[in-house]
């Protein structure tokens, strides 16, 4: 008796994945994709503090922001105005917003002073105090939504 063995079809399949691999390499090619050239979508933001006045310096200035991952908060005295500083915030990493949070004493000299807390260009709160040597603060929890999207 005898038996035959076929296997014409795992050689046809093989042959198929082959011919799909040639074809999505053609592609490729031509497309000039060489598969390094991703560039994921950036997962980043910036949150800036922001102090103004009418006087050339502030006495003080003491900021945080809150995350799932920590505190990053500082404290700084007789600041040059206008004052600005950037967090980067990378949000690759499990990262949530909690909360930011900056205040500031005027000099003697100043009327009034301003805070102003952004993220990515969009003002999330602002707040001014007038008079000599007054304290103004901002503090916010409330994202815009391109920040809060990014949260879950």
């Amino acid at each position: 008796m005898r038996t035959s063995v076929s296997t014409s079809k795992p050689r046809h399949s093989i042959w198929r994945a082959a011919g799909w691999a040639i074809a999505v390499t053609m592609a490729s090619s031509l497309l000039g994709c060489n598969g390094n050239d991703y560039t994921p979508a950036a997962k980043s933001g910036i949150v800036r503090y922001v102090i103004e006045s009418d006087a050339p310096t502030a006495d003080s200035v003491s900021l945080e922001l809150k995350t799932r991952n920590g505190t990053d908060s500082r404290e700084e005295a007789d600041i040059t105005l206008p004052y600005t500083l950037e967090l980067s915030v990378d949000h690759s990493k499990p990262f949530n917003f909690k909360s930011a949070e900056i205040s500031a004493t005027a000099s003697a000299s100043a009327t009034f002073i301003t805070c102003r807390i952004f993220y990515d260009d969009k003002k999330v709160t602002e707040s001014t105090a007038k008079g000599n040597a007054s304290t103004v603060a901002c503090q916010s929890d409330d994202w815009p939504s391109a920040a809060r999207s990014l949260r879950k």
